[in-house]
This record gives structure tokens, sequence and C-alpha cells, in this order.
């Protein structure tokens, strides 16, 4: 169409539990790109604009978190995703996408759940391998201060995703979700294609195998010293 219509009130009636992991799933798409556009050192206006929609995406969801009666905060969530950029093959990036997909199929949970368990542990994975994408976005994005050791600053960039994800009232832990440890190795193996003979890596800022998806997996099961600290 050339012109859209849309009347704020009409997502009042969405439930808290449905605006999180709504939001989940149109904040992973912003901070993969970032995180891509950062590695292969992007224009710093790409990087800024970027930089602002991820930063206005939480903010406007912790106020509707708060009241979701809050019509400016809602158009503004509708004008983000509206607008946002048809990307380019190599900018995309989906593999917390397909884990998440596999999981939630076989337990019939809540996709945008089990992503938001999943997007921190995929960065924590990976981003010793990325240091500078990780640097810049903990610095610009999430606002974590420089200092003088920039694997705290990443982990600190991480743990304000995962403090974000709890503000939204999300779970941290695939435990939390009901979600069992004994399927991991098979949900791992199908998502490459291991457990049909012919195996594909995934992934755009890393290649990830089924040993790899499968660490990502174990690693968000429990995890109660990070619970505990974010509590």
């Amino acid at each position: 169409p050339r012109h859209c219509f849309v009347n704020p009130e009409i997502f009042y009636t969405i439930s808290q539990e449905q605006l999180a992991q709504s939001v989940v799933m149109m904040l992973y798409p912003m901070i993969s790109k970032y995180l891509l556009l950062a590695e292969h050192d992007a224009a710093e206006r790409e990087l800024h604009k970027l930089e602002q929609r991820i930063r206005l995406l939480m903010r406007k969801a912790c106020l509707l978190q708060q009241n979701r009666f809050d019509g400016a905060a809602w158009l503004a969530l509708i004008f983000l995703d509206c607008h946002k950029d048809n990307l380019m093959e190599e900018w995309r990036e989906d593999s917390c996408q397909r884990m998440a997909d596999e999981l939630s199929a076989m337990y019939e949970i809540s996709y945008g759940a089990v992503l938001a368990v999943l997007i921190p542990a995929w960065m924590r994975f990976i981003c010793e391998n990325h240091k500078k994408a990780f640097t810049i976005f903990a610095s610009q994005v999430m606002a974590v201060e420089e200092g003088e050791d920039t694997k705290i600053q990443r982990e600190k960039g991480i743990i304000a995703v995962e403090q974000f994800f709890t503000e939204m009232h999300l779970p941290l832990t695939l435990c939390q979700l009901g979600i069992e440890d004994f399927c991991f190795k098979n949900a791992a193996q199908i998502c490459t294609g291991y457990g049909w003979g012919k195996e594909k890596a995934f992934g755009s800022l890393q290649l990830l195998y089924w040993q790899d998806i499968y660490q990502i997996y174990q690693s968000v099961y429990q995890r109660s010293e990070i619970l505990a600290s974010l509590a």
C-alpha cells in the first residue's frame, strides 16, 4: 500500500509477555547486523544509525513494560519495525534463530522466549573471536565505560543485554522454560543437518557446527551464578 494508517490503541490488548518476545525478535536482527557491520569496518554513519535504533527500541520497550497504554511508545516500535532495512544476504545472521527454532518446535515453547535465552549465549560463545566488534558494541550501544581490560568490557556489554531481558521479565536459562538437557545433542545435530548425514555449518559472523550449538545450549541450561548477579 502507498499509505498505512495505524491506531496504536489496537496494540493495547497485547500482553506483556507477547510484547517482550516481539521486542526480542526485533532486537536480534539489529544486534547481529551491528556486529557484522562493526566486524567489517562499516562507515560510522551506518553504525550510528543502528545504535540509535537499538537504544530507541530498548527504551520504548521498557516504557511499554511499565505502561502498555503508552500510545507514543507503541508508534515508535511500529515505525522501527516498518522501516527496517532489507538486509543484503551477506549481512544476515540467523544463527540464534535457527537454534531457537529447533528447541521451540521440540517443546512447543514460544520462539521469542527461547531466542531471549540464546542471544547472550551465542554472543558469549563467539565474542573472543570477534573482539573488535564486541568491544565497539559494548561501548557504543550498551554504554559500557571503556577500560584497560577490553575483555571485561565485552562481558559487561553482554551482561547489559541480559539485564534488559530481565527487565522485560524474560527467562535467562533453558531450564526456566522447562527444556531438558538430554535433548541438546539431538537438537544441535538436527540444526546443522548432521543428524541426517549431511552437516552444513551456518552463521555469517562465525560458522557453527553441531558441537558448537551443543555447547551453547549447555551453557544456558542452568546458570545460578548469573541469575543471582542479575536478581
